[in-house]
């Protein structure tokens, strides 16, 4: 496994549809969710990026082994720069109002667990993976032997972690994840 690390200089904001789930309830809440994702969400998605390629998938700790939050999502930087300047506080209710105006007369679906993110600054760790490679064990993977082996960890308060799919869903992938120098 080929790890490379970075330093991010540049939040991204990923506007997209989130769950949050227990270790539990993980694989059937996400079933759910994926599936909605795909019946109804990402066009809506779409028509506001306009961006039919890239996709991110967040992963972020809810408390301390309390829960974990997902999200599938796009980066919405330039379509929200302006909004997000005149209405700074209020990016939900701007996005809701944009998709509302767009897609008059259409049932959307719900729109409650759609959110923005802002991707945190900092150093980052990340590895290409085929689609092919199952991305649970790619995780495992890349935390336990791939992170560690080049001196770093990954980064337990305010970690962050994301999947990121520069041609669509269906195709290879990165794993980035904040982490930091082992000491």
């Amino acid at each position: 496994m080929d790890i490379k690390i970075i330093e991010k200089k540049t939040e991204i904001r990923i506007g997209g549809f989130s769950v949050e789930t227990t270790l539990e309830n993980r694989e059937k809440d996400l079933e759910v969710f994926y599936n909605d994702f795909y019946k109804d969400k990402m066009d809506l998605l779409n028509s506001f990026s306009k961006n039919k390629k890239e996709y991110y998938k967040l992963i972020w700790q809810k408390g301390l082994n309390e829960s974990n939050k997902y999200l599938i999502g796009q980066d919405i930087t330039n379509e929200l720069k302006y909004y997000i300047r005149v209405q700074k506080g209020y990016k939900n209710m701007i996005f809701n109002k944009l998709i509302y105006k767009e897609y008059k007369g259409r049932h959307c679906g719900e729109l409650s667990n759609f959110e923005i993110i802002d991707v945190p600054i900092g150093t980052y760790a990340y590895s290409y993976f085929s689609i092919d490679f199952d991305s649970n064990k790619a995780w495992m993977d890349f935390y336990q032997t791939g992170i560690p082996k080049i001196g770093y960890r990954p980064k337990e308060e305010n970690g962050f972690s994301y999947e990121y799919y520069s041609n669509g869903l269906h195709d290879k992938y990165e794993l980035w994840s904040l982490v930091e120098k082992i000491v």
